[in-house]
């Protein structure tokens, strides 16, 4: 039996199977108003099993919501560091435009990208990130006590 399972972990996967899934779940509001600048939202970490694997990364970000009218775009980074908006970018620029303020223009935004090859089985951080388009207002994240959520999926190459 030892031998067997020895012998299974020896075996190829097809590309594109799934090795390992990471779920997050984030709910604490983030505020900021400043205007063009990149904000850490929340992120995820996995430690791939393989250098070559790639991973597929589905978030999303509920509670949006502004102290005016105005733009949002969103991305999705990783890197070996913890926090802040360093990183390479996976997701493209996903935008949403609030028209108004308050609980009545509480907006969702989600966002999906595929790294390329990691080249590392260290562990890896996939950060969030919004920026704030125009002048008006402060912008929130899991305003109202909202959830935001982070799918991570190793995938073989």
């Amino acid at each position: 039996l030892i031998m067997a399972l020895i012998t299974l972990n020896k075996l190829a996967l097809p590309t594109g199977s799934v090795l390992q899934v990471v779920n997050a779940t984030h709910s604490t509001q983030v505020s900021w108003s400043s205007q063009d600048s990149e904000t850490f939202i929340y992120q995820a970490s996995i430690t791939p099993t393989k250098s070559t694997t790639k991973i597929l990364a589905v978030a999303c970000v509920g509670g949006l919501s502004n102290g005016g009218s105005g733009r949002l775009s969103g991305r999705i980074r990783w890197d070996t560091s913890s926090g802040g908006t360093s990183g390479t970018q996976i997701a493209g620029l996903t935008q949403v435009a609030l028209d108004g303020s308050g609980t009545s223009h509480v907006g969702t935004m989600s966002m999906t990208g595929l790294s390329g090859a990691v080249g590392t089985t260290s562990t890896l951080y996939f950060k969030v990130t919004m920026t704030k388009g125009d002048s008006a207002g402060t912008m929130y994240a899991c305003q109202y006590g909202s959830q935001s959520q982070i799918s991570l999926m190793e995938i073989e190459a």
